[in-house]
């Protein structure tokens, strides 16, 4: 009975990349400090739900709590190194 309750945990995560960025994120804000914290209470596979989310390049923030774009994140990188220029 136990592993029924594990599957369907990890069942009601959609398979959609976009919808399971919305339910991560959503849950990470609301309710969890943590990506492990979730994937822990979800029974979910942290490393299946990472990749899935590399297919819409997204990735695990750990700073912000949050999935976000891998280009985001990149530009980031290329403001700060601007405006230390300037």
């Amino acid at each position: 009975m136990d592993n029924e309750i594990k599957e369907t945990d990890m069942n009601n995560l959609p398979k959609d990349p976009v919808m399971l960025l919305s339910v991560v994120n959503t849950n990470l804000r609301d309710f969890y400090s943590n990506l492990d914290e979730f994937c822990k209470a979800k029974d979910a596979d942290k490393q299946e739900i990472i990749e899935k989310l590399k297919m819409i390049e997204y990735t695990y923030d750990e700073e912000k709590n949050q999935l976000a774009d891998f280009n985001s994140e990149q530009h980031d990188i290329a403001e700060t190194i601007k405006n230390f220029r300037l």
